[in-house]
């Protein structure tokens, strides 16, 4: 089936699952996930939706799609997701590849107004291949978790998340026209912007110097942070069970042993079962980090927010030092 066929057919399936929804649903009830006259703002990934909160505060009403523990690399948007969208003014993306589904829904929806931003379109963006060092090549598993070649973690470097909150403050605020209301959202992004500026400098005092260590990781979420301290980032993700991959856990052991590696960092929703595996065989510590695509139910309901986040992801990665 050759590649226009296989768009066309998705953007039917979008479309045909789009109506669904709307036919299922009177004016009233699709109107239900907004609840006032504020700015309509849907986000699609934890990240961004904590930036925007953050900035522009009680000034918009703002909706999360991806909710706590959703998977974000295997998302797809339900038909209350897509009614949402069809009824925002606003959609806030991550952007560099994560959302690959976004194009075929927007073509789908009436609502040709909605305001696209894309928090991704000031950052440098990094090819996996300057993001990753891999140990192995495994033929039978193609493991990386989206298409293209783009690293699309970009929210996990603070000077990235300074860049993304302009972004967002930049594209939105000038959809809000009374003045009190735009003072309040300026006043937001200055104070948040301080608060990450100085997450920046906290993590410049800490890694500053460990530019030639490496990083073991379970899941090669943390390029950007790793590639802007010279950090070399190491993935053992992509393993599955079974024979085949008996081979490649050997491999990253002997690694371990040859370069005197005494942690591997793993994100804190992605299964770790081959982590702890290397882990009981060479020694090494295991150390959660949070990779903040998406939040666990518990994080969500008990107040953990980007900066805290972060700040604890700092206070693990001291163990490099």
């Amino acid at each position: 089936m050759s590649k226009r066929i296989v768009k066309f057919v998705s953007l039917i399936t979008v479309a045909v699952v789009l109506l669904s929804a709307l036919v299922a649903c009177n004016s009233s009830e699709r109107q239900s996930g907004f609840t006032g006259d504020k700015l309509k703002v849907v986000c699609t990934v934890y990240s961004v939706y904590d930036f925007a909160s953050n900035i522009l505060g009680d000034e918009a009403e703002i909706k999360l799609i991806m909710t706590p523990g959703t998977d974000v690399h295997g998302f797809e948007p339900s038909s209350d997701d897509m009614r949402l969208m069809e009824d925002c003014d606003v959609i806030i993306y991550s952007g560099a590849g994560l959302e690959m589904w976004l194009d075929d829904v927007v073509k789908a929806l009436d609502n040709k107004s909605v305001k696209l931003v894309d928090c991704s379109r000031n950052v440098d963006i990094l090819d996996m291949e300057e993001s990753v060092t891999e140990l192995f090549e495994n033929e039978e598993d193609e493991h990386h978790h989206h298409e293209g070649n783009d690293d699309p973690h970009i929210w996990l470097s603070p000077k990235n998340a300074c860049i993304e909150a302009e972004t967002i403050y930049d594209q939105v605020s000038v959809l809000i026209t009374d003045e009190d209301a735009k003072a309040g959202v300026r006043e937001n992004y200055e104070e948040y912007k301080a608060d990450l500026e100085q997450l920046v400098q906290d993590y410049d005092a800490v890694l500053g110097d460990l530019s030639g260590e490496k990083m073991i990781v379970s899941h090669e979420a943390f390029g950007y942070l790793c590639h802007e301290y010279g950090i070399e980032q190491i993935a053992i993700d992509g393993l599955t069970s079974g024979e085949s991959d008996a081979r490649l856990v050997s491999q990253i052991i002997e690694y371990i042993r040859e370069n005197n590696v005494s942690v591997i960092f793993y994100e804190d929703l992605v299964n770790p079962d081959t982590a702890k595996i290397i882990s009981e065989e060479t020694g090494c510590e295991l150390v959660p980090l949070r990779a903040l695509g998406s939040l666990s139910e518990d994080e969500a309901s008990g107040g953990m927010d980007y900066l805290k986040a972060m700040r604890e992801n700092l206070e693990a990665l001291k163990i490099l030092g």
